[in-house]
């Protein structure tokens, strides 16, 4: 009786705070990202409107030196169904590997993903061209790993040196035969972060794709085994 009483006198959650819970109840993937960090992490425990403690996968010492009042954290929430929904939150307790975060008040606006995204693993070549890159001196390549993909834009670790705002060719296998068809997309980078092992994870829009390439990557996500069947 009385934890039925302590439950019927908590507060009931607002709308925007129910739909942020749901957000995290429901997350495909949950990062914590400050400047150039990005950390996989999982939701431990949560107090609609007060906090949430995350459980990151691999901490490390940039966590270590970030003060207590530093407010540039962003928890960042990848749906099911592909889109990925960001919130400003701060910093309220650190004990490694939890971090205890302020509920978020709000989500942030911003760049949406188009499409279905799923969660796909392939590794892919990475070209950043000095003549889309007006920064650029010379043609740079490297080898990344895809993590996600969708007819408006992909997710990659690579070791190769990105920033934000930087064009690149991304070479994408959508062949369901051994034959290999790749083809062959210039995207620009729209985030860029700190993944394990020395990787960037950079997140990334199509630029000027043709309809014929966008319908042969939603065939391709059609068809793969990672598609839920409300995707198919």
């Amino acid at each position: 009786m009385a934890d039925e009483k302590k439950k019927n006198d908590a507060p009931a959650a607002s709308g925007s705070e129910a739909d942020v819970a749901d957000a995290f109840n429901n997350a495909k993937k949950i990062t914590l990202e400050f400047e150039k960090y990005v950390y996989e992490s999982q939701v431990a425990e949560m107090r609609i409107g007060k906090f949430i403690i995350l459980r990151l996968s691999k901490p490390d010492q940039g966590l270590v030196d970030i003060p207590m009042d530093f407010s540039g954290f962003k928890l960042r929430v990848f749906t099911p169904v592909g889109k990925v929904r960001t919130f400003p939150t701060k910093l309220v307790q650190r004990k490694l590997p939890f971090m205890v975060m302020l509920f978020p008040e709000k989500e942030e606006a911003g760049f949406e993903r188009s499409g279905k995204r799923l969660f796909v693993k392939q590794t892919v070549l990475v070209v950043r061209r000095k003549k889309d890159n007006v920064l650029a001196y010379a043609n740079a390549k490297g080898m990344g790993v895809l993590t996600d993909l969708s007819p408006g834009g992909c997710g990659v670790q690579s070791k190769l040196e990105l920033m934000k705002g930087d064009k690149v060719v991304v070479y994408v296998n959508v062949s369901e035969t051994k034959t290999p068809e790749n083809l062959e997309l210039l995207a620009i980078v729209r985030r860029a972060g700190v993944a394990d092992h020395g990787y960037g994870e950079f997140g990334m829009e199509w630029v000027g794709i043709p309809d014929d390439k966008k319908e042969k990557i939603r065939v391709y996500l059609a068809n793969h085994p990672a598609a839920p069947v409300a995707v198919r």
